[in-house]
Order: C-alpha cells, then structure tokens, then sequence
C-alpha cells in the first residue's frame, strides 16, 4: 500500500478522532501482525497519528500477540498449555506439551524481539513434556 499524498490526507484532528475508535486500533493491531516485519513505529504511516500511549498499547499487544503466533506456527495445537513467570530480568514462558517442536521454538526466538523491546525483558521459553 503506497502512503498517500499531501492532498490526500486527512486533518491532523480527523485522524485522532478515527484512531481514537476501539475498531480502528483492533484493525490497525491486526495490520501490524500480518503485515510488518519491523516493529512498530510513529513513523510508520498508519499509525503517525496516534499518541505515545496508544502506540505503546499496540506495541504491547502486538508483541503478545506475536509470541501467541509463533506458538501455535505450525497450526497442530502442540502447545497444550503455558505457564508464565515473571521475574525482575526475563520471563520465562513454559510451554506443556507431548513433544517440543523445534519450528514453533525458531518461530519463538524470531518473533520475541518486539515482546522483549516494549516489556524491557528477556523472553525464555521452555518446553515442559506432559
């Protein structure tokens, strides 16, 4: 999608008032997940508009929803149930299953980077056999 020109654009206060809508930053969540490999930026054109906090609610939610992604990345439900603990340096992600996957853990460390960016901790996951 090319950014839109100039003329094209809405009023800085147009824009707050439709960013400012639950659907739009759902929308706007789920755009960031399929569609960018960087992380989410003020300067990225969907989303230069919104305020400090709601571009940190996104960068929180997509960052969680990244690692619920990548569990699941082989789309066979191999994770059964997780287990997190949250310590003062990392937080560790216990994953119960018959077996450990080796795609869902690449998938894992590949996507943990935007999760351990906005929540300042390191992200460890272990496989815990049931």
């Amino acid at each position: 999608m090319n950014k839109p020109n100039k003329s094209q654009q809405c009023p800085r206060d147009e824009v707050q008032e439709i960013l400012s809508k639950p659907d739009v930053k759902i929308a706007l969540l789920s755009d960031i997940h399929a569609n960018l490999k960087a992380l989410p930026n003020q300067s990225h054109y969907n989303l230069s508009g919104m305020n400090r906090v709601t571009l940190q609610k996104i960068r929180l939610l997509s960052g969680i929803l990244r690692i619920a992604d990548s569990l699941d990345y082989t789309h066979q439900s191999i994770v059964e149930n997780i287990n997190v603990k949250v310590g003062n340096k990392r937080i560790t992600v216990k994953c119960f299953s018959k077996t450990k996957s080796i795609l869902e853990e690449q998938a894992f460390n590949k996507k943990k980077d935007l999760f351990e960016n906005v929540f300042a901790k390191k992200l460890v996951l272990k496989w815990m056999q049931q």
